[in-house]
């Protein structure tokens, strides 16, 4: 067998062609990798889906506790009784509008300003009953909408949650403040 002296001072043999000597991966060498691949998902994928969800009811939090900010602001700004309104539980979305005739039902006369679609894999619940509906008077005093111009005071707290995991509380106060703390959804 003759072996020639190439380039990079290795040596092959003449009569093996060129391209057979890259063969490529072995198998072994194959399993290896994807024995590695699959434990880099099974370890990493549940830590993304954590990370996913967290954000998730982060956000859902921050856009509910906006919208009860834009209700507030909204009723001063125009002087009237504004609402936000769940679509009959509030994981299923909101409505905000301004509601003239004071009942805190959006009838066909009265505008629409916005519309939360529903929300998905979270759940909000709330203390009271009477926390479907958030209104506020021109004061921006937090008042149940009852068919009168002012109402009893309202205030209470809604939990969002996903999935048995950490969660938030956003709160209402009696003045018409919200602020969020962090819970721990059961």
């Amino acid at each position: 067998m003759s072996n020639k002296l190439t380039s990079d001072f290795s040596t092959r043999n003449s009569k093996t062609p060129y391209f057979h000597r890259y063969q490529g991966f072995s198998l072994i060498e194959l399993l290896t990798s994807l024995a590695v691949i699959s434990i880099l998902l099974f370890a990493g994928v549940p830590s993304i889906t954590k990370v996913a969800y967290d954000y998730k009811v982060k956000t859902t939090t921050q856009n509910l506790l906006t919208a009860i900010q834009t209700t507030r602001t909204l009723a001063v700004m125009k002087h009237k009784r504004a609402v936000l309104r769940a679509k009959d539980e509030w994981h299923h979305g909101w409505e905000l509008f301004i509601d003239d005739n004071d009942n805190g039902k959006r009838d066909s006369d009265e505008q629409l300003i916005f519309e939360q679609p529903e929300l998905g894999q979270l759940t909000i619940t709330t203390t009271t009953k009477t926390m479907k509906v958030i209104s506020f008077i021109a004061t921006g005093e937090s008042r149940q909408a009852k068919g009168s111009t002012g109402g009893s005071f309202l205030a209470g707290t809604l939990n969002i949650c996903s999935a048995g995991k950490a969660g938030y509380k956003l709160i209402l106060a009696r003045g018409g403040r919200a602020r969020i703390s962090k819970t721990n959804c059961s």
